[in-house]
């Protein structure tokens, strides 16, 4: 290991809500690749079934992990945001990874790239590769941002009222498919890109981001995130990449589809309603200029 891997400390943020395996094994695979000093700081937020009681007593005894219970849920941005925080003011970590509790970690050397992409890219917001279990890549990630003006961002809230609406009738999804006319395009999951928009389900930020915000825009509750980040890490001059090089084992949306386990209407309208929400946050900070 190198010096400057060796004098690095990482903060590996977890957010937490109802399932308890995919957490554990969250937990465990990063287990296998932090360093000594690095911490892995796991973010209950508030589930319903006791999984973050029984969290922090099975991590009570491991230095390495803290399990930190919210007292009610605070959504996506906030609850990442109470780990980042930790990680920033009182482990004074140098890189801050915020993961999906549905992930995995399998890259052995996934923390030597990481710092070493830093000293070669000098990126504040890095995205890797987000793999399936079974070995097939994530083809939206990285997107192209699409909702970075006024007029896009308007549009998108607009679409999202519309299908809450029909949601209630079976035909919002009929809707989305009208709606959704762009293609996927040439897949570019294998290339390094810069200014470009990452997948939430794992960012990594580098000490220059860390010294000059305290986490994600706080104002939203799920849904967004990654373009209001985008717009943020553009506004102040910094560069957000992409970097196939480094590989997340993503098992898509575990936590969600646990809360509304059969009810994929209510899921659905569970969705629009937040991203509403966020569309107005992201209208309120294109505005701003």
């Amino acid at each position: 290991m190198c010096y400057i891997e060796e004098n690095s400390k990482v903060a590996y943020v977890i957010l937490h809500y109802q399932v308890w395996k995919e957490t554990c094994d969250c937990v465990e695979s990063l287990k296998e690749i932090m360093a000594k000093d690095d911490i892995i700081i796991v973010i209950d937020n508030a589930s319903p079934n006791n999984s973050g009681e029984l969290l922090q007593e099975k991590y009570r005894q491991d230095e390495g992990v803290v399990v930190i219970r919210n007292r009610e849920n605070i959504g996506f941005a906030k609850g990442n945001n109470v780990g980042y925080e930790l990680a920033k003011h009182k482990y004074k970590c140098d890189f801050i990874l915020l993961l999906n509790n549905d992930t995995l970690i399998l890259q052995k050397d996934f923390r030597r790239l990481m710092i070493e992409a830093y000293y070669k890219y000098h990126y504040a917001v890095m995205g890797p590769k987000i793999m399936q279990r079974d070995g097939a890549v994530n083809r939206t990630n990285p997107s192209k941002p699409v909702h970075t003006t006024l007029r896009r961002a308007r549009i998108g809230q607009i679409s999202n009222c519309i299908r809450y609406i029909l949601s209630f009738v079976g035909l919002d999804m009929c809707f989305g498919r009208a709606f959704d006319t762009c293609s996927e395009g040439k897949d570019q999951s294998d290339v390094y890109q810069e200014d470009i928009q990452i997948s939430g389900a794992g960012m990594i930020f580098s000490k220059e981001y860390i010294s000059k915000f305290d986490g994600l825009n706080s104002k939203t509750f799920m849904y967004l995130e990654e373009i209001l980040l985008y717009i943020r890490v553009k506004k102040a001059g910094m560069k957000i990449i992409y970097n196939p090089e480094l590989e997340l084992i993503h098992l898509e949306d575990a936590a969600t589809l646990e809360t509304f386990k059969g009810k994929t209407a209510k899921t659905r309208r569970f969705k629009y309603r937040c991203q509403m929400r966020s569309f107005k946050v992201l209208i309120d900070e294109l505005k701003i200029g």
